[in-house]
């Protein structure tokens, strides 16, 4: 018989130990330690209603105003050093201040035909009450009896003193 030519080929090669592949446990990990310090420790509590964040007064009963949030509820916002802020439905990206006189011109502009006829009032807890009192005096100007303070609510475990 005749051998017949064998075509030659290289060795076969033993397989590596080494994969290569990149390794997330780590990075999980250190997410996952990341993660439990951001629950343990939440930082500072800042209200945010709408558009405008303070301190707000803390009360111990309060009720829920869904519609404070809404696009087209005129808000005043009364800042502690005494700026008063207005947004509403065509204001809603003003950050300029309002002068207590002319509050009420600026809020007979804001309130339109079909626009619920209320105001939400944010306050920090820190105005004085005759910032207060000059800012309703202009709402009461401009003819609006509905006038809804928004404030933080009280746990109902928590000491007042505590707060």
């Amino acid at each position: 018989m005749t051998k017949q030519p064998t075509t030659w080929r290289p060795k076969p090669r033993r397989r590596s130990s080494f994969y290569a592949r990149i390794d997330l446990t780590a990075l999980r990990g250190v997410w996952l330690v990341i993660f439990v310090l951001l629950c343990m420790f939440p930082g500072p509590n800042h209200a945010w209603h709408g558009r405008f964040s303070n301190s707000l007064p803390v009360v111990a009963y309060a009720r829920a105003h869904p519609s404070a949030l809404r696009d087209d509820a005129v808000q005043i916002g009364i800042w502690r050093r005494g700026d008063i802020f207005v947004f509403g439905n065509r204001n809603h990206q003003s950050t300029e201040r309002v002068a207590a006189r002319d509050l009420a011109s600026m809020l007979n502009s804001l309130l339109l035909p079909d626009v619920e006829r209320r105001v939400y009032v944010t306050a920090d807890s820190g105005t004085k009450y005759r910032d207060v009192q000059a800012a309703l005096a202009g709402v009461r100007d401009a003819g609006i009896s509905d006038i809804t303070f928004l404030v933080d609510e009280r746990s109902s475990g928590q000491d007042p003193i505590d707060r």
